[in-house]
């Protein structure tokens, strides 16, 4: 009797546990780009908060609980530091760093791919490739290969999929893709890339060659795709531009016998047409942004929307940061007033700011 009373404790104990998980409020802090504004969202409140960094295109969140929004009209970069909210400092040059695991090194690509040490930005690697248009770009995991989605701001010319390899400096594969294309997720349950495709709905790549696997179709203009695996579930969630507004279409995907099916979930109807997704770092949430600049926070497996904020316009771009992230910081010569040292080229301007 005993020992059934004590079963029935361990098993009531797993399923509080779980379920206490399930209802965790989102982590981090979701950053906008919109107007001329940073605005940084508590995605468990919405509590905004406005930094005035001037009209900058793309967000590079850094370990040590930093951010870096670089205004390539005007030269400069400013860094906010996501945990007092404030703005840390403003870098003469522009600093467009891609983190992987490691807090002491960072990938720029700016024509060529760069390996730079941080804080310090000395070059350790560099790639010669032809890059001009990076648009997207993910270090993967253990940090020797990188993966960059090529594509012009106005959606004009090729769209194209490098994977380059930062140990062998060498480009390893580039490809020219859908043009409808406007963004990836990596789906590492499966060893697959996802990419949103616009009216082609969501395509799915082997990681390494880039053969087609599937082909999800989901009724509108995929905006935005991410991907998690909760609870055991490998899980893709879609943000849909529709006749009638948007909506967050959640699939359940399963690999069984060499093949691939998915299944529908409930998913959830948004009131304007979506413009981007990202998924947090947990990747058991997903932030997405509407047209008329609303910015809303949602489970990426189910759920309603649970936190909301508004913006002044559609963001430019949208990122999940982890303000805890452990990191150097940035060294006093660069926070100088005579301006910081930047080993970096300047980048071609894949993103032109409205002045």
């Amino acid at each position: 009797m005993r020992r059934i009373v004590s079963i029935v404790v361990v098993l009531f104990t797993v399923v509080s546990a779980s379920v206490l998980a399930k209802q965790d409020p989102p982590d981090g802090m979701v950053a906008a780009s919109a107007g001329t504004g940073l605005y940084l969202v508590d995605p468990a409140s919405g509590a905004s908060k406005r930094l005035e960094v001037g009209r900058v295109a793309w967000l590079f969140p850094a370990p040590g609980g930093l951010l870096f929004a670089p205004d390539l009209t005007r030269g400069r970069t400013t860094v906010a530091d996501l945990r007092s909210q404030n703005i840390r400092t403003v870098l003469d040059g522009i600093t467009m760093p891609h983190f992987g695991e490691a807090s002491d090194r960072y990938v720029s690509v700016a024509g060529k791919v760069l390996l730079l040490s941080w804080p310090g930005r000395a070059r350790l690697e560099v790639v010669e490739a032809e890059i001009h248009h990076p648009w997207q770009v993910i270090v993967l995991p253990g940090d020797l290969e990188v993966l960059v989605l090529e594509r012009r701001h106005d959606g004009r010319g090729a769209v194209r999929l490098w994977l380059v390899n930062l140990l062998e400096d060498r480009v390893v594969r580039t490809v020219e893709l859908d043009p409808g294309v406007r963004s990836m997720a990596l789906v590492p349950e499966l060893g697959m890339l996802a990419l949103a495709a616009g009216d082609e709905g969501v395509q799915l790549v082997a990681g390494g060659s880039f053969q087609p696997v599937a082909e999800i179709r989901c009724g509108g203009s995929v905006a935005g795709v991410a991907a998690g695996g909760e609870w055991g579930k490998k899980l893709l969630t879609m943000a849909v531009a529709t006749a009638n507004g948007g909506r967050l279409v959640r699939y359940r995907l399963k690999e069984k016998k060499g093949e691939l099916t998915w299944k529908e979930e409930k998913g959830l109807e948004l009131p304007a047409a979506p413009v981007a997704l990202v998924a947090s770092p947990s990747r058991r949430w997903v932030a997405f942004a509407l047209s008329t600049g609303h910015l809303g926070i949602a489970g990426l497996r189910d759920g309603p929307e649970v936190a909301s904020a508004t913006l002044p316009e559609a963001p430019r771009d949208l990122v999940w940061c982890d303000p805890g992230r452990r990191g150097p910081s940035i060294p006093h010569w660069s926070v100088s007033s005579e301006g910081a040292y930047s080993t970096e080229p300047t980048p071609s301007l894949h993103y032109t700011p409205v002045p």
